[in-house]
């Protein structure tokens, strides 16, 4: 992923959002928190981290590129327009090509409802 070209363009289209990288020595995912509040954010991933959440629903639209997308072990493939709904307590991840997702979370996404899974995706 290049990184810096992704928060540029972040930066340009959301100007003054907070932008997270996962891993900010080789980031695999990015995400840029549109409205904390109502639990909208941009995640630009190349690879999440296996994870769940207990509370947490989220609802994946692919804005640009494609994504797979694993939930409890099933893949399901997402093309531009196409959205999907992860439950809480489903484990997921997803793998993409600096693929663009709105990603909205139902309650509001917190650290303390993602909880990771120690697998590698």
């Amino acid at each position: 992923m290049n990184a810096e070209k992704v928060i540029e363009k972040l930066k340009s289209e959301y100007p003054g959002k907070n932008i997270v990288q996962n891993s900010p020595e080789e980031p695999t995912e990015i995400v840029c928190e549109i409205d904390p509040e109502r639990g909208v954010a941009v995640a630009v991933i190349d690879r999440s981290e296996p994870h769940h959440h207990d509370k947490i629903a989220e609802s994946y639209k692919i804005l640009s590129g494609s994504l797979a997308l694993y939930i409890d072990g099933s893949e399901k493939e997402l093309e531009v327009g196409d959205e999907f709904e992860v439950y809480p307590g489903e484990v997921h991840f997803a793998l993409g090509d600096e693929t663009w997702v709105e990603v909205t979370s139902t309650p509001p996404w917190s650290a303390n409802d993602h909880i990771l899974e120690g697998i590698s995706a």
